[in-house]
């Protein structure tokens, strides 16, 4: 039987000894020809890692969350449908009280700038700052230890993780403790919501603001990754202000037109 995401090993996370918060994230976009890279981020309460019978409750209040997998697997209706549970049809305060979310991104200029890994490294840790900085989140202090999940086998940069902070006006951030784990949004609870809400809140972004500012490119159906289809529109018309430019397949036609 496949393995469904769980809090077992955020539940881990939280008992190390000065933790104060357990973040799961995930990314996409990071394989796109243009447009930003999203990441979400998402943290369940301490209360709900106190026991087994706590993690529990947390289903019966939510039963979605029980359909949550890692967003690959979602049909786009499903995943349509759980993005709406978590953003808009429930209550934000009740919600709140056992889980909060944001969404962090970073630009095609940041990308090329300071290339896709890091840029994706700052859209993750944007994502924890949002979600760190709501007013119903318990304030941290430089004390305090985050512990974050990163899907895959690299931990988060301390680069971008000190820039997030910088940009919100804080210098002496909380500690970072990074924990990556491969397909870690197929068996962490908190990296599996996280990457729902990241999947559809980028299709949206692609489907309306890329799609309606740069119409004939084929946004909505492609969302910027390098289709048959996008490669015949990129050169057909050339690449936009939002196509990545250190990227070879755009690189080559900037090349081309010099």
């Amino acid at each position: 039987m496949k393995e469904e995401p769980s809090l077992a090993f955020e539940t881990e996370l939280v008992a190390i000894s000065g933790v104060s918060h357990v973040i799961g994230v995930d990314e996409v976009g990071r394989g796109c020809l243009a447009g930003d890279v999203f990441s979400g981020a998402v943290c369940f309460r301490s209360k709900v890692y106190s026991s087994h019978e706590s993690a529990q409750e947390i289903y019966k209040s939510h039963p979605w969350l029980r359909a949550i997998k890692d967003s690959k697997l979602l049909t786009r209706m499903a995943r349509k449908y759980l993005y709406g549970e978590l953003t808009g049809r429930l209550d934000v305060e009740q919600l709140g009280a056992d889980v909060a979310f944001s969404l962090g991104r970073a630009s095609s200029a940041e990308i090329d700038q300071i290339n896709i890994l890091q840029a994706t490294f700052l859209s993750m840790a944007r994502a924890i700052v949002g979600l760190l900085m709501q007013p119903f989140m318990k304030a941290t202090t430089p004390d305090d230890v985050i512990a974050v999940i990163v899907d895959g086998k690299l931990p988060l940069s301390p680069f971008a993780w000190v820039k997030a902070w910088e940009e919100v006006g804080i210098s002496d951030p909380p500690k970072l403790l990074s924990k990556p784990k491969i397909k870690a949004d197929a068996s962490c609870l908190s990296v599996a919501v996280a990457s729902v809400l990241a999947k559809e809140a980028r299709d949206i972004y692609a489907e309306t603001l890329l799609e309606s500012a740069y119409p004939g490119y084929g946004f909505a159906k492609h969302k910027g990754y390098g289709t048959k289809a996008h490669l015949q529109a990129l050169n057909k018309l050339g690449p936009t202000h939002v196509h990545r430019y250190s990227f070879s397949p755009v690189a080559r036609l900037k090349n081309q037109s010099l």
